[in-house]
């Protein structure tokens, strides 16, 4: 995800010396970068997906008990009730925790800071709005003071103000 830069403040990159396009920070670019946490997503349920296919071809369990092996192997639960039973397929079920393991770490990761991004760029643009809000409100009410104030009507209206 490209990082968010001020709009004054040019950006180069450093082998070609050429600036590079600015990017500010908006919730359509937070919908673009969202890819990346669908495609951690696609990979964890496709290796999920790729465990059952595995397990059913090398082992005599139906795919239902596949898919419960998996599910619980890489839950850190292990039951025990079915187990590979060579030496091939314990090294494969190793492997195949230790990918898995780190491509949920990755899946987690992404979709921690896609959340953050989000919940960040939510909460600076409903300050921005209670802040320009605030100030309006402000300066609407300093307006209003002004007029009233002895300093800001002419002879004309202090004539009407006391008949």
């Amino acid at each position: 995800m490209a990082r968010p830069r001020k709009e004054k403040e040019p950006a180069t990159d450093a082998a070609a010396g050429e600036p590079d396009e600015y990017v500010t920070l908006s919730m359509s670019e937070l919908k673009k970068d969202s890819s990346a946490a669908t495609v951690a997503l696609g990979l964890v349920f496709g290796y999920l997906a790729l465990g059952v296919a595995f397990y059913s071809q090398n082992t005599d369990w139906s795919v239902l008990e596949c898919f419960y092996f998996v599910v619980v192997t890489l839950s850190s639960v292990g039951f025990g009730d079915l187990t590979p039973q060579t030496d091939a397929m314990r090294l494969f079920t190793g492997a195949y925790i230790l990918v898995t393991l780190t491509l949920t770490l990755t899946l987690t990761l992404t979709l921690t800071l896609t959340l953050t991004l989000t919940l960040t760029l939510t909460l600076t643009l409903t300050l921005t709005l209670i802040l320009t809000l605030t100030r309006w409100a402000w300066a609407s009410s300093v307006r209003r003071s002004e007029r009233s104030s002895p300093a800001y009507s002419t002879p004309t209206t202090r004539r009407r103000r006391a008949g």
